[in-house]
């Protein structure tokens, strides 16, 4: 009998960059967000647990975006 595993996930976007060399792109966490949502959605990606970071060496936060 197939055993049906639990998927999860784990997303992480940067908007802000000490480095300098890189431009801060303009949706990371409306990406991160809509991304979360395709892959909880029941008949796309079904995951069981979806967690976000934005900008991690700032804030953290699971679930969803603020």
């Amino acid at each position: 009998m197939t055993r049906l595993h639990k998927r999860r996930a784990h997303l992480i976007g940067n908007e802000h960059y000490d480095e300098g060399h890189f431009l801060s792109p303009a949706s990371v966490r409306a990406d991160v967000w809509g991304l979360g949502q395709v892959l909880k959605h029941r008949s796309i990606g079904n995951f069981v647990s979806v967690q976000t970071v934005s900008d991690s060496h700032r804030r953290r936060h699971a679930g969803g975006h603020r």
